[in-house]
């Protein structure tokens, strides 16, 4: 029965295929349950993005990590970021959270070296860790990050977390943000906070053709696709 409800739900969310329409530079399925994409850091190395493919699903979008921390940059974010749109590929950015480190100055590094368009998607806010500040406080400082890079740019940022962080500590506060939760064994996936999700990182060992390593594996909704990208960003 598991087996069966498993399958039933994953044709549900993340359907297979049909017909085409178009969203900015990217031809989608629009009759597709959900979109695969992947997202990149300096640990996936230089990439050939002009070979860039994955055998068992069409490639939609690209999350690229810009910063970490207060001070800390990507050493490939601005190849990563400029390569992945050049093919058109639905493109974003994320900045990796300390929670150990105020959220002023981390906002500020993330800001500093984006440059995001409408058509891209929105920024996203990765928190993993609760770090050693109380629970209201880390909930106060995310929420200073958030205000800040909405208030700049102009848009709500996107939130990504695992599916037990999420459900522990943010989903009171921030459930109404778009969120795109980590969630890798079956079991996981079929939690009602999961099935709930806008997007969900299903895997962390892919294999794609112009990729040297293991990389991240994702699903956003179809639902839940236009509402994860820009289409006002400010001037």
């Amino acid at each position: 029965m598991e087996v069966l409800m498993y399958i039933f739900l994953n044709s549900f969310i993340f359907g297979n295929h049909i017909p085409e329409y178009k969203f900015y530079n990217l031809v989608l399925d629009k009759d597709k349950e959900y979109f695969f994409g992947i997202d990149v850091s300096h640990y996936q190395g230089n990439i050939d993005w002009k070979n860039i493919q994955y055998e068992q699903d069409s490639l939609s979008f690209v999350f690229v990590r810009a910063t970490m921390g207060t001070n800390r940059r990507d050493s490939l974010f601005l190849k990563n970021f400029k390569q992945a749109k050049s093919k058109d590929f639905v493109t974003g950015a994320y900045h990796y959270y300390d929670p150990n480190q105020r959220p002023e100055g981390q906002a500020k590094n993330f800001l500093q070296i984006i440059s995001l368009e409408n058509g891209d998607l929105k920024p996203v806010l990765d928190i993993e860790k609760k770090g050693k500040y109380s629970e209201k406080e880390m909930i106060s400082h995310l929420k200073i990050w958030l205000n800040i890079v909405e208030r700049e740019l102009g848009v709500q940022p996107i939130i990504y977390s695992s599916f037990f962080f999420w459900e522990k500590y943010l989903k009171k506060d921030f459930g109404h943000y778009n969120h795109w939760l980590a969630a890798y064994s079956v079991k996981a996936r079929l939690y009602p906070v999961t099935l709930n999700a806008d997007a969900v990182q299903y895997a962390d060992t892919l294999r794609v053709q112009g990729v040297s390593g293991p990389v991240d594996g994702n699903k956003i909704k179809r639902i839940s696709f236009n509402k994860m990208i820009i289409n006002k960003i400010k001037n």
